[in-house]
């Protein structure tokens, strides 16, 4: 079924690629496509509700050319709305991504969901380092400070090399949730299997005084963005204040690859912001923007 999108392929994105799909294909009931001449979508049916994701943290439309006209958009939309009918879904449920992503689409997209019919079922909060122009300097005092603090540790930031420090970075990022009641969403049979299969991934381990202290699993997610999927430290890393450290080493290794934009993710869930994590985002020099769910 996925082969008849192969030529949908425009813009370029991990989660819509018919191998990421298919990766996760046992996360729904049944994977079903919306298409029009121009335009697709991949739904994931659970229980006669559909989700576009089923199994990522945004979805997009994929098209067979660039530039494409409102009316192709607004066509689009209509077909969602005969084939939820024809079909007989209860719901339907879309996550975009943050408006830093394809942003000629995204405008005609939002405009087609209100006019189909769809509501705006909540608005997430989510923090991305603009990779251009990220300036330590320009960060408040209270960082730098903060900043200055961590530096009085002698902190050193690895890349895994093989399997076992890729667990190592993984099992770093449980330590962190469980400490602090965070779901962590993605086993690591999960995480190995997509980066084995489907994603371009890197993973970093922070050593503090020779103590192992935070890590980060990063997905390229377009030519253009990675994301941070996981990131964290263990108690030790916060004491000696390693997240002050991690991001901004981040931050220069994906500059130096030529990327744009280091997506860090969202500081809110179901649109119940976490004040104190957006607190952090904001303090470090992330830009927050807004990233919608819809359903009709």
């Amino acid at each position: 079924m996925l082969d008849s999108i192969s030529d949908y392929c425009y813009p370029e994105c991990l989660f819509t690629s018919p191998k990421f799909y298919q990766l996760n294909a046992d996360k729904c009931d049944k994977i079903h496509i919306i298409k029009t001449q121009d335009l697709a979508i991949v739904i994931g049916l659970v229980d006669n509700k559909a989700y576009a994701p089923f199994s990522a943290p945004f979805t997009f439309l994929t098209s067979r050319k660039v530039n494409l006209k409102y009316s192709s958009y607004e066509a689009f939309f209509n077909q969602v709305k005969k084939d939820k009918e024809l079909y007989g879904y209860t719901s339907l449920k879309i996550t975009l991504p943050p408006d830093f992503y394809f942003s000629d689409m995204h405008a005609k997209i939002r405009c087609c969901l209100a006019a189909s019919g769809f509501n705006p079922l909540y608005r997430d909060i989510n923090s991305h380092f603009n990779l251009s122009d990220f300036e330590i300097e320009s960060l408040s005092n209270t960082a730098k400070k903060t900043i200055r603090a961590s530096g009085k540790h002698n902190h050193e930031i690895f890349c895994a090399k093989n399997d076992d420090e890729k667990k190592l970075v993984y099992d770093i990022i449980r330590r962190n949730r469980l400490s602090k009641g965070y779901p962590l969403r993605m086993t690591w049979e999960q995480v190995k299997k997509t980066v084995d299969n489907v994603a371009r991934a890197n993973f970093f381990y922070v050593k503090t005084n020779e103590k192992y202290s935070a890590s980060a699993i990063i997905f390229d997610i377009t030519d253009d963005i990675s994301q941070v999927v996981y990131w964290g430290a263990v108690d030790e890393g916060e004491t000696c204040k390693v997240m002050y450290f991690l991001p901004f080493e981040l931050v220069k290794i994906y500059k130096s690859r030529g990327k744009k934009i280091l997506d860090i993710g969202p500081c809110s869930e179901g649109g119940i912001v976490s004040q104190g994590l957006n607190d952090f985002k904001q303090m470090i020099g992330c830009i927050n923007s807004v990233k919608e769910t819809w359903e009709i």
